[in-house]
């Protein structure tokens, strides 16, 4: 199995107000196995941290919580394995 870490920075929109958003900073391992005769292939992406970097862009104190209208499946949208912040882990 071959695992690699990265970032990505991802913006995300309040659902229902247009003039609220903000940027966080997500920490990812992807892991894949390309599988085997026996074995199907695996593939998964797991977010490690959220990082509240800005909200309605001007920057935040770190440690500030990121907004309980930020969903995973809007971080899992905006993580791009190919483009964004590979890190050089590699196992």
């Amino acid at each position: 199995m071959t695992q690699i870490s990265g970032h990505s920075y991802v913006t995300c929109y309040h659902p229902t107000d247009d003039e609220e958003w903000c940027e966080v900073k997500v920490k990812w391992i992807h892991s894949y196995d390309p599988g085997d005769y026996y074995d199907p292939p695996y593939e998964e992406t797991e977010i490690e941290e959220v990082r509240l970097i800005a909200l309605n862009d001007k920057p935040v104190a770190r440690g500030t919580e990121v907004p309980d209208w930020v969903t995973y499946d809007e971080l899992m949208e905006g993580i791009n394995i190919m483009e964004d912040g590979y890190d050089g882990d590699d196992n």
